[in-house]
């Protein structure tokens, strides 16, 4: 089989927008290839550990055990599991400003038609909170690519950390970015708080239009309703805070239906 022509799947979204649980959920698709802890451990990322094997154990694993969505997992050193792969997105997409697009886009392509040939599917699911700042590199690398945006309210977002303020920039950043190089992309687009109230619609809607099979996927392996822990955030910062998030984040917010 060949592996020339694959389609991607990015999910992008801020840091804690739900693009994790997303991830993991989707990526329980028996069609979808994706990173794990035992990819790419051959050598062709430097500083990454060589595992000798590491297909194998990679494999066979995944064969016989089935990753937690949940944050929490007792064989989590030994199961499989998607990550974010920091280290290959290190490398893939380098932060360097003297490495060209064309460069970056070679290297992207060499690594993910790699990948899908290890497992012998033509989609990976792929998801890191920097993808927001290489749309138009995601794009030139894999013009079929797709692409799943969850927004999540930033002022819950923001407020959950200690430096509030530097979170609401980076939320109102990124959001601002994947609006303004969205277009022409292959673009699914959807609100955290609408994904917990009904997490397996949702899911479906996904799958369709990555365009996989939703009966080979186990929707029963997760929830109908999540909790969103927003109302307790906003509920319990002072209004001083709250105030200062929304001047910054105003625009989107409001485009986002949020206020």
């Amino acid at each position: 089989m060949e592996f020339k022509n694959i389609k991607p799947v990015f999910i992008i979204g801020t840091g804690h927008s739900g693009t994790s649980i997303l991830y993991k959920m989707l990526a329980l698709h028996p069609d979808f290839a994706w990173f794990s802890q035992y990819s790419c451990r051959g050598g062709e990322i430097p500083g990454r550990l060589k595992l000798p094997f590491y297909k194998y154990f990679n494999r066979i694993l995944r064969l016989f055990f089935k990753h937690n969505w949940l944050k929490k997992e007792g064989r989590t050193k030994i199961i499989p599991r998607p990550g974010e792969a920091g280290q290959i997105w290190d490398y893939v997409l380098p932060r360097e400003e003297d490495v060209s697009p064309d460069e970056t886009a070679d290297h992207l392509k060499r690594i993910l038609n790699s990948e899908c040939a290890n497992w012998h599917k033509d989609r990976i699911l792929l998801k890191s909170i920097r993808f927001h700042s290489y749309l138009p590199i995601l794009r030139k690398a894999f013009p079929q690519a797709k692409f799943i945006h969850i927004v999540r309210d930033g002022r819950a977002m923001s407020l959950s950390r200690i430096k509030y303020l530097r979170k609401a920039e980076e939320w109102k950043t990124a959001v601002e970015e994947i609006n303004r190089e969205r277009e022409g992309l292959d673009f699914f687009e959807l609100r955290y708080e609408d994904f917990c109230e009904d997490v397996r619609g949702h899911l479906k809607k996904i799958l369709d239009f990555a365009g996989l099979d939703a009966a080979r996927f186990p929707a029963n392996r997760f929830p109908e309703t999540l909790t969103s822990k927003n109302s307790q955030w906003l509920r319990e910062a002072n209004a001083d805070k709250i105030r200062q998030v929304e001047d910054i984040q105003r625009e989107m917010l409001k485009k986002y239906g949020y206020i």
